[in-house]
């Protein structure tokens, strides 16, 4: 492979399979013109992308993805007029790490001699949801370029001809019906066990009159609890909670199993995440459907009562999704092989 590759399009539709193959980074897509062609650093117009599918399925509609768009085509030939924002203006093609997104380009109406570059806005450094300070852009801000040649291909279908639907829809985790059971699972940030540490926003201060007395807390040498914090963080673990988000337990390779679904069950998990940044969670050998998301009090676990609906491109079955930072993650799923 080669940083920032050139790829040779006919003036037709290409369909794309994208996977954010990064170890840690975020990757947030659009496609614009390039305006001086070749080698010119002025984007011009965007040049939509159409998702028709995602980790583990098609999606039931065509989305059309630009920047700030995410817009549910009706299958009936036609595009919506009026474009649906997006939660965020900044928010395009977002993939967390191991997400996969299947997407269709039209290059039909390009002339020849055109430059499309595909761009990526999400951080360099970690990400926490939009807003958000944008990759540099005149390197990890940009990804790849398709250049347009003169030949058209013959026959295809637009993107707004095409009729889709949910595959594997008669799963018990397709449905609205009531799971068989519900799990809290956590994504906690490990602190140290031996170093305490005051913050600014400029400094960190090392503590040598206080050790760690839990992941949260420190203490003197007399007991009191002392001004600083454990330093954190040491690294991103997986646990169980309570209901309630109290009783917060990491689990390691060594512990015992915790959670343990039954064959043909469908549960519904709730991920929440108390650390500051958002993770991508993968569950393996099974494929499920992201249900809502709601915030939570970082300090208290006390839920903010709004349920927030997943986004068009997210309405299909995956295997990976995205936690976002103090928010818990609703996800349903049937488990189906032994």
């Amino acid at each position: 492979g080669v940083s920032w590759p050139a790829h040779q399009v006919k003036r037709g539709l290409y369909r794309f399979r994208l996977l954010n193959g990064c170890n840690s980074r975020f990757l947030n897509l659009f496609l614009v013109t390039i305006q001086g062609g070749r080698g010119s650093g002025a984007s011009g117009a965007q040049v939509p992308m159409y998702q028709i599918g995602g980790d583990q399925s098609l999606l039931p509609k065509v989305v059309k993805i630009t920047l700030g768009h995410k817009t549910v085509l009706p299958g009936d030939g036609t595009e919506p007029t009026n474009e649906s924002p997006t939660a965020s203006s900044e928010e395009a093609l977002l993939l967390a790490p191991a997400e996969r997104a299947d997407i269709i380009v039209d290059f039909s109406d390009l002339p020849a001699g055109t430059v499309v570059r595909m761009l990526n806005t999400a951080p360099d450094t970690p990400f926490g949801g939009f807003p958000d300070k944008p990759a540099h852009p005149a390197t990890t801000g940009q990804v790849m370029e398709f250049h347009v040649g003169e030949e058209r291909c013959r026959r295809f279908t637009k993107p707004k001809d095409l009729v889709l639907s949910l595959p594997d829809s008669d799963i018990p985790a397709a449905g609205s019906s009531a799971p068989d059971n519900s799990r809290d699972v956590t994504l906690l940030e490990e602190s140290s066990s031996k170093v305490c540490v005051t913050e600014n926003d400029t400094d960190i201060t090392y503590d040598p009159e206080a050790v760690p007395k839990n992941n949260d807390e420190c203490e003197t040498a007399n007991g009191a609890i002392a001004d600083s914090l454990p330093f954190a963080p040491k690294a991103a673990v997986l646990g169980v909670q309570d209901a309630n988000g109290s009783g917060k337990r990491v689990t390691m390779w060594s512990s015992q199993i915790a959670t343990n679904p039954g064959l043909g069950s469908t549960e519904e998990w709730l991920i929440w995440n108390w650390s500051p940044d958002a993770h991508p969670i993968h569950l393996h050998l099974v494929k499920f459907r992201v249900q809502n998301r709601e915030e939570f009090n970082e300090n208290t676990g006390a839920l903010s009562g709004v349920k927030v609906a997943p986004c068009a491109t997210e309405d299909g079955w995956k295997d990976t999704v995205i936690a976002y930072p103090f928010s818990v993650t609703r996800v349903r799923a049937t488990f189906e092989l032994p």
